[in-house]
């Protein structure tokens, strides 16, 4: 899991001339099979109380959260649907030291490790995505900011572009999640066997077919016990 603050400026919903700042996105991958099984977006810095809602959303009523923001819902597109891993990953971000982290490992079974910091290429599945949703979100949503026009002066007012709520951008977010977990990988490093029968090497197929193998080793809760 990791955390990283997105270049768009976003606006009041109840009044769109007024700027409310840059959505954080919090994002769970599964590693082999880089499937998106949680995710948050906040206003909020970077926290622990962050990482507890993208951690809750794992569990979360799937068709509640799209009818919620108007997505269109099917069951196969959440397949890690309340499966909670055995240990996370975290890049020693505030949301996942201290504490607290250690109270949430103990209740669902769980190991918690923290990275070094600087180093990510060991998380290599959650850092590309990041990248990925960047390049995905410049040319839908309005308001993008060049990190490296931050803090020059003389430089465009970016603010006159932004046009999306929270809410809006969450449901772009969600769609690209969905879209994402679909999408084949190239360069995948598929078995032999996967290639023979056609398999496409898109996260859910990959998960749907490494998940018989780990039957019983996972853990699955409901959103309450979460």
């Amino acid at each position: 899991m990791c955390s990283s603050d997105l270049d768009f400026l976003l606006v009041h919903h109840d009044n769109r001339a007024k700027i409310i700042g840059k959505p954080c996105l919090y994002m769970i991958r599964d590693r082999k099979s880089n499937l998106v099984i949680g995710f948050y977006v906040g206003l909020e810095e970077a926290s622990w109380l962050g990482a507890l809602q993208a951690i809750l959303s794992i569990a979360e009523n799937k068709e509640a959260l799209c009818k919620r923001y108007g997505v269109s819902y099917s069951p196969e597109d959440w397949p890690a649907h309340g499966v909670m891993p055995k240990e996370f990953l975290g890049d020693r971000g505030p949301e996942m030291l201290g504490n607290e982290s250690t109270k949430i490992a103990d209740g669902l079974d769980l190991i918690i490790t923290n990275l070094p910091k600087g180093r990510g290429d060991w998380k290599p599945h959650v850092e590309c995505g990041f990248k990925q949703t960047q390049r995905a979100l410049r040319g839908v949503i309005p308001g993008y900011v060049p990190p490296e026009d931050f803090g020059k002066r003389q430089r465009r007012d970016y603010s006159q572009d932004a046009q999306h709520t929270l809410a809006e951008f969450r449901k772009i977010i969600l769609e690209i999640i969905i879209a994402h977990n679909k999408s084949p990988m190239p360069n995948y490093p598929l078995a032999p066997q996967y290639v023979l029968q056609g398999m496409q090497p898109t996260p859910i197929n990959i998960w749907n077919t490494e998940i018989q193998d780990r039957a019983g080793l996972l853990s699955t809760y409901t959103e309450e016990e979460v």
